[in-house]
């Protein structure tokens, strides 16, 4: 979902060419050669795979199927307007969270829910209740959203006159 492939020029496979960095150099003028830029994997045919392989994990070998979600939060992005970036990581790992939420719906495997996790580690420390923050929550609120303003030419000398 969130990693580059390579299409092979002539037969037309795809290729994650994971962790490239360590390939010796005769593997990387093959890849070079012999493949090309592909982008990241189509939503659709990802989810199509995945519902394909998950009935047939539970159908050969009877097991528990368990699919991680992931967390769209990068540490250091702090995107506050999407236009443009509708192709980005954070949008796409959403869509993907939804979609698998769905697919679980109708297939009943369950899902590890690591964006829950991950939020819930800041959430406990930082939520009241459903709606309110602690003192420390509502100064991070707060700062988040001067943050945006000053970004947005807010607090300019000229947009106060």
């Amino acid at each position: 979902m969130t990693n580059a492939l390579v299409q092979h020029r002539r037969d037309g496979w795809l290729l994650l060419p994971d962790e490239i960095e360590s390939w010796g150099a005769g593997p990387r003028a093959w890849l070079e050669r012999e493949c090309e830029y592909a982008g990241l994997a189509d939503i659709n045919h990802v989810f199509e795979r995945l519902e394909q392989l998950v009935l047939a994990v539970e159908k050969r070998l009877a097991a528990q199927v368990l699919v991680y979600n992931l967390s769209p939060v990068t540490p250091g992005e702090r995107t506050h307007c999407w236009i443009g970036a509708e192709d980005s990581i954070a949008l796409r790992v959403q869509r993907f969270n939804l979609r698998l939420s769905q697919l679980s719906a109708r297939l009943g495997f369950s899902i590890v829910d690591v964006d829950r996790i991950v939020a819930c580690a800041g959430a406990d420390r930082l939520k009241v209740d459903l709606f309110h923050l602690n003192a420390e929550g509502w100064r991070l609120l707060a700062e988040e959203v001067a943050r945006i303003l000053e970004e947005r030419g807010c607090f300019d000398q000229g947009a106060a006159a």
